[in-house]
């Protein structure tokens, strides 16, 4: 019998196909909207965390806490800097091995004729080894590390070579920062990231003398011996005691990823839920189209209940059609909305700085599907119910 139903399910649903289609595209729209935005979080998620594990778990970073994220990006525009009297402090911690300051700013660079506003970075040189391979995973492309005392050199990120400028910037091409030439020594392999692969680094001597800031530091990135949560409470108990609470942040690998994917989770709550209003307005859709065919078909009911469908039958029938054509939107959603996601992960890099690889979540997209079919139950149940209860009397007669 149950066959037989779902027989007649599909035949009814494939003879009304306009109507079934543009029902079936309203759950689908909604379904695609949910997968696309928690699959696309979920995979920024991976990929920033990712990222970050590679740092190790051994590393604190020192930041103005307004700067929250941990990046090394330029000051927040606070007053408050750290200092070499800080960086030095730190240093002599028991539970720090090294530290890394660094002096960013956001500055214009000009490169024949052609001005961009980039981020300019400046560290120790005798440490710059040490901070891009260990630190930020970077490797020399081409030309070599900064050099101590290096007053005039710069080491460029990898899109400086061709997406910043019209012409190709190459190692021993001359660069103009604030009035004040400088020539490329090196170049960075491609990281994924936009801002570190746009950026230029020199000495933090030589930003210092470009800057007129004796002894500025906006960031620090520290190595630490033992337990990294310690060493950044001991970092922290230093800066507040020389700058007052809660105006720097030490910050472990850890710390960073639980704060990004808080963020992540809090987005993808609140994108998910605007996008489910869409599956809201899609299950009076399907309702609207089951009491429509109710209608349409009130002497087909009437010949069923004549020949000895129960109502139990009828109500059987119109909740199989319902979850058909919701099933039907779901699986359009789940496809739909994971090309959508692949479309945003390859665009990602040019608008957010970040490779992006997409994960398939199979348990979301069986969800969805499945979701997608309990909406179509759901909203079939009140038109099932008003066939099951017509008169099969009184709808034979009916024209």
């Amino acid at each position: 019998m149950i066959s037989n139903l779902v027989s007649i399910a599909l035949k009814n649903v494939s003879h009304r196909k306009a109507r079934s289609l543009l029902t079936v595209t309203g759950i689908a729209i909604g379904i695609a909207a949910v997968v696309a935005l928690i699959t696309i979080g979920n995979s920024l998620t991976l990929a920033v965390s990712d990222q970050l594990e590679q740092l190790g778990s051994d590393k604190v970073f020192i930041v103005q806490s307004s700067a929250g994220s941990g990046g090394l990006g330029p000051p927040s525009g606070t007053a408050a800097t750290l200092t070499d009297s800080d960086l030095d402090e730190i240093e002599n911690l028991k539970s720090v091995d090294k530290v890394v300051p660094a002096l960013v700013a956001s500055l214009p660079v000009t490169y024949k004729g052609e001005t961009r506003s980039l981020l300019v970075r400046g560290i120790p040189a005798k440490d710059a080894a040490v901070f891009f391979s260990d630190v930020q995973i970077y490797d020399m492309e081409e030309g070599r590390f900064l050099e101590d005392a290096e007053k005039t050199g710069i080491v460029t990120g990898n899109l400086l070579k061709n997406d910043v400028f019209s012409e190709e910037v190459r190692v021993r091409s001359k660069l103009e920062l604030l009035d004040s030439d400088y020539r490329v020594v090196g170049m960075f392999g491609q990281t994924g990231n936009q801002q570190y692969d746009t950026s230029i680094t020199m000495t933090i001597e030589a930003m210092r003398d470009l800057l007129d800031k004796k002894d500025e530091i906006t960031a620090m990135v520290a190595k630490v011996n033992g337990e990294p949560k310690e060493a950044a409470e001991d970092i922290e108990k230093i800066l507040e005691d020389n700058h007052g609470e809660d105006l720097f942040i030490a910050l472990t690998s850890d710390q960073l990823i639980e704060r990004i994917n808080s963020v992540f989770s809090v987005m993808s709550v609140v994108l998910g839920g605007i996008a489910a209003i869409s599956l809201i307005v899609a299950a009076f859709g399907i309702m609207n189209t089951m009491l429509m065919s109710v209608m349409e078909r009130t002497k087909e009911i009437g010949t069923l209940k004549a020949v000895g469908a129960q109502n139990k039958d009828i109500i059987l029938l119109f909740l199989i059609e319902s979850s058909i054509v919701g099933m039907m939107g779901g699986i359009m959603g789940v496809v739909i909305g994971f090309g959508i996601t692949i479309i945003i992960a390859g665009t990602a890099q040019s608008i957010i700085g970040i490779t992006v690889a997409v994960y398939a979540d199979y348990g979301l997209m069986m969800f969805a599907i499945f979701f997608a079919a309990a909406i179509g139950i759901i909203s079939g149940t009140y038109p099932a119910y008003k066939a099951a209860k017509l008169n099969p009397v009184e709808a034979l007669r009916y024209e």
